[in-house]
């Protein structure tokens, strides 16, 4: 399933709004994701093993860990380091396709996730936070996290945050939104 081509160069936040909005409903797989302004820097190539039994596979800058916390958490990561699950030759500016989708394929196909490479510790790996709604005084004061390419937004919170905001919610309800 390929979740979107349309994510703006680097924006990595983009991507991982992306990601953790559509994982949570995708069966239990290997995820293989590339938004990744830091292809041939010292970034590190991850995979990472979720509580829900998912493996996110990609760039450690942040992007794949509001998925791994919607999949229940980072149960363990590992570099990609094992060359023998990649293409022969790595270029320095296209890790999606010679790193990361090989390594997600051998996994897809029954590979240990032990083989990728050694332990990291999950607290060592980029972390990526959305900004949290806050209910103050009748109102719900939050952030824009996406706008798609229809110019539709995406902001941070869950009805619940809303609801505690300002009461229940009714179908119908008229609410102003103010930027």
């Amino acid at each position: 399933v390929d979740i979107s081509h349309s994510v703006r160069k680097f924006a990595i936040r983009d991507g991982a709004y992306l990601l953790w909005s559509a994982v949570p409903w995708l069966p239990v797989g290997i995820h293989v994701v590339v938004v990744d302004p830091g292809v041939g820097t010292a970034r590190h190539a991850i995979a990472i093993r979720t509580a829900r039994g998912d493996v996110l596979v990609g760039p450690d800058n942040g992007v794949l860990m509001p998925a791994a916390a919607a999949l229940g958490g980072a149960v363990e990561a590992r570099i990609l380091e094992n060359r023998e699950l990649m293409l022969p030759r790595a270029s320095s500016t296209f890790h999606g396709r010679d790193i990361f989708a090989p390594v997600g394929a051998h996994l897809a196909i029954g590979r240990p996730f032990e083989d990728v490479g050694p332990v990291v510790p999950v607290a060592d790996l980029v972390a990526l936070h959305f900004p949290a709604p806050v209910a103050v005084d009748g109102r719900l004061e939050t952030t824009v996290l996406f706008v798609d390419s229809f110019g539709n937004i995406r902001l941070a919170g869950a009805p619940s945050d809303l609801e505690a905001a300002v009461g229940q919610l009714i179908p119908g309800r008229a609410f102003a939104v103010d930027f």
